[in-house]
C-alpha cells in the first residue's frame, strides 16, 4: 500500500520537477529512520537512554511527568545522570578517556550513548534483506538538490554515498552547502556526538542561531521546492 502511494507521489514529483527545471530539496524526518532501521522516536530514544544507565532508578514516565512532556528538559535531566555515571566509571573503559577532558561539555556522555545506539542500528541495516527494499530503491531514484535532516544517524549517507555531508553550524557557515549534492544535518550527527542537539540548552543555543525553515530560505530562497519525508515528533 505505502509502496504504491510512494511510487505515485514520486512520479508526480518528478513530473513537477521536469516542468520547473529545478531539483527538489528533501527534508527527512525521524520517521525515515524509524521505518528503515527501526530507530526510536524522540520519547523512545529518551526511554532507551534511561534504561541503558543502571544508576537511573526512575522510569521514563517519571521524567515525562516531572518535565510536563517537554523532551529537551527531560534530556537535560538525563544529562546530569549520565555525567555522574560516567565519572563513577572513569578508568573502566565504558567511555573513551578523552571525553573526560575540559574541552567537552557535561552532555558528552549522553550524546556518546546516542552515538552508540544509532551506530548499532545502522550496523544491522542491509538493503538487500530490508523489508522495505523496494521503497528505498524508489527513493534513491530521486535526484535532489540537497537533503536537510534533523536525524542523527548516517542512513542517508549510506543511501546517497555521493553526497557530501555538512553538520551543525557549518550548514550556514559553509557556502558549499549551496552546491548540489549535500546532506545538511542541522541537529548534529553521530560522527561528532558533541554537536548533537537534544537537551534544553542545546535547543536554546540552536534557536539563537538559526531555525530549520530559515536555513532553507537563507541557502536556497524560493528557487527550489521543499518536500517533507517521514517527519515525526
Amino acid at each position: 500500500m505505502y509502496k504504491e502511494y510512494l511510487e505515485k507521489s514520486i512520479a508526480k514529483l518528478k513530473m513537477t520537477l521536469d516542468d520547473s527545471g529545478t531539483r527538489p530539496i528533501l527534508f527527512v524526518g525521524s520517521g525515515f529512520s524509524i521505518r528503515y532501521i527501526n530507530g526510536p522516536n524522540w520519547l523512545g530514544l529518551l526511554k532507551q537512554l534511561v534504561e541503558l544507565n543502571p544508576e537511573i532508578k526512575m522510569p521514563i514516565g517519571y521524567y515525562n511527568q516531572k518535565k510536563g512532556g517537554n523532551y529537551p528538559l527531560i534530556a537535560s535531566a538525563i544529562v546530569e545522570e549520565y555525567q555522574s555515571y560516567a565519572w563513577m566509571k572513569q578508568g573502566t573503559g565504558l567511555y573513551p578517556e578523552h571525553l573526560y577532558g575540559t574541552e567537552f561539555s557535561d552532555s558528552i556522555y549522553l550524546k556518546y550513548q546516542i552515538k552508540m545506539i544509532f551506530e548499532e542500528l545502522l550496523s544491522q541495516f542491509n538493503l538487500e534483506t530490508n523489508v522495505h527494499k523496494d521503497e528505498i530503491e524508489i527513493l534513491k531514484t530521486l535526484n535532489p538538490h540537497a537533503i536537510i535532516t534533523t536525524n542523527y544517524d548516517q542512513l542517508l549517507e549510506t543511501l546517497f554515498p555521493n553526497f557530501n555531508v555538512i553538520v551543525g553550524e557549518q550548514v550556514i557557515k559553509d557556502r558549499k552547502a549551496l552546491n548540489i549534492g549535500h546532506i545538511l544535518k542541522v541537529h548534529g550527527c553521530v560522527s561528532n556526538p558533541e554537536e548533537i542537539i537534544i537537551s534544553d540548552d542545546d535547543y536554546k543555543l540552536f534557536k539563537k542561531k538559526i531555525f530549520v525553515c530559515q536555513i532553507v530560505n537563507i541557502l536556497y530562497g524560493t528557487s527550489h521546492s521543499l518536500h517533507w519525508i517521514l517527519y515525526k515528533r
